[in-house]
């Protein structure tokens, strides 16, 4: 249960920094381009599912990772080759 509500916090910063990143593109470029750019509320949702496809994204990148560094591992001592996993001489 903590896990989760760990998550959750972590989900709602990430979407709180996308909210801000993409707010502050969308009022410079209401300043750059007065009538071309995006209305504000549109720009927070957009910054909100950026966050949260970015936290997503990167747990998944993380995931991956981790299970590349297993594999390789076991594939080392699979082969003998476990001259990381050996103490030093």
């Amino acid at each position: 249960m903590n896990i989760k509500i760990n998550q959750i916090k972590i989900f709602v910063m990430y979407a709180i920094f996308g909210m801000a990143v993409i707010f502050a593109v969308a009022i410079l470029m209401q300043w750059i381009f007065q009538e071309m750019a995006q209305p504000i509320p549109m720009s927070l949702l957009m910054g909100a599912l950026v966050g949260v496809a970015f936290k997503l994204f990167s747990d998944a990148v993380a995931k991956e990772q981790a299970k590349m560094k297993e594999v390789e591992k076991e594939s080392k001592i699979e082969t003998g080759n476990n001259s990381d996993l050996a103490p030093p001489e």
